[in-house]
């Protein structure tokens, strides 16, 4: 039979998985590690919005410009 140990792994909830993976990070990582990983994260999340607020702009320049333009009506 299946070790007691491993078992309680197998039927803990996410939150006790969660915690469980923090504690191993905070056991295998330095404190310094961890800083610069959670610094890197950050960075990337900054890097990705200005990509989607150079994307929203450029969605709104072009919405602007169709806007203005004249629209050609025949008259008879």
């Amino acid at each position: 039979m299946a070790d007691p140990e491993k078992r309680k792994g197998m039927n803990a909830s996410p939150k006790e998985m969660v915690g469980e993976f923090r504690s191993l990070v905070h056991e295998l990582f330095p404190p310094d590690f961890r800083q610069h990983m959670f610094a890197m994260r950050k960075e990337f999340y900054l890097a990705m919005r200005s990509l989607i607020d150079a994307r929203i702009d450029s969605m709104e320049r072009k919405e602007k410009l169709s806007a203005k333009k004249a629209t050609r009506v025949n008259v008879e």
